[in-house]
């Protein structure tokens, strides 16, 4: 009995060491399925952090282009105006170049007509000046065959003197005495006696001042002469004389051709007192001589 009992002591314990070996074995099984449910895990985890960093990646890259877009958006935008503003210069460049050529046709019709306006005016100026200087030439050499050659002598106290609105000039020689070609007149003045501006279209003068100082007014220029000097003053151009100094003044004047002293003796015959302007015009406008 006592051996049987043994025997079953020895069979149960030997059931009870397998089971705890069965029962080692499956803790270990579970303790490896633990490790590998953590290890699991840990890729879990792992994957979970790398999906996350992933995400945050993907949503700064969103942001990124986010502001690309915008950026690019408000290039675009920038580009449209200035392509705009582009465009109107363009256009008011365009404007502008049609208005200049629009106005460099009109300066060049202008510019033409003008010229022709010039032509035209040289052509008839040339043409008078052609017509006069071809009629003083004919009346010079019909003067000249004309004429008879005779000597004449006029003394420092001879002559006819005249009195024109205060001047006194003495004809020494008149176009009778010279065939047309010229005319002498000596003058005598006190200070302050003188002929406002004028121009003459018949006749080109020559003065001499003998004695004093005449004040002579050429287009503007002031020149004093005295003793000795001479002054030529052509057909056209404007002047004007006055004597100055302390004493009377004494001049030869030579016009050619003759003529002038025709107005000088017209002027004398006008009536005493304050003289007539619009008469005294006249008579000269007749001589060719304009008062400006």
């Amino acid at each position: 009995m006592l051996i049987i009992a043994c025997l079953a002591f020895a069979i149960a314990s030997c059931v009870f060491a397998i089971a705890c070996c069965v029962f080692a074995i499956a803790s270990c099984v579970f303790a490896i399925a633990s490790c590998v449910f953590a290890i699991a895990s840990c890729v879990f985890a792992i994957a979970s952090c790398v999906f996350a960093i992933a995400s945050c990646v993907f949503a700064i890259a969103s942001c990124v282009f986010t502001i690309a877009s915008c950026v690019f958006a408000i290039g675009s935008c920038v580009f449209a105006i200035v392509s705009c503003v582009f465009a109107i210069a363009s256009c008011v460049f365009a404007i502008a170049s049609c208005v200049f050529a629009i106005a460099s046709c009109v300066f060049a019709i202008a510019s033409c007509g003008f010229d022709i306006a010039c032509v035209e005016f040289e052509k008839a100026y040339l043409y008078c000046n052609f017509s006069k200087m071809a009629r003083l030439n004919t009346h010079y050499h019909q003067l000249i065959n004309n004429m008879e050659t005779k000597t004449k002598i006029v003394y420092a106290n001879e002559g006819r003197t005249l009195s024109v609105l205060g001047d006194t000039p003495t004809i020494k020689l008149s176009g009778k005495d010279t065939g047309g070609l010229f005319t002498v007149i000596s003058q005598d003045n006190p200070t302050g006696v003188g002929i406002p501006m004028h121009v003459h279209e018949n006749e080109d003068e020559v003065f001499q001042v003998l004695d004093g100082e005449i004040e002579f007014d050429t287009c503007g220029e002031l020149t004093v002469l005295k003793a000795g000097d001479l002054i030529f003053l052509p057909r056209g151009v404007p002047h004007s004389f006055k004597v100055v100094g302390t004493g009377n003044a004494k001049a030869i004047v030579t016009a050619h051709p003759s003529g002038i002293e025709g107005m000088f003796e017209a002027l004398a015959a006008l009536p005493a007192g304050p003289p007539d302007f619009e008469k005294v015009f006249e008579i000269c406008g007749q001589y060719g001589v304009s008062f400006v």
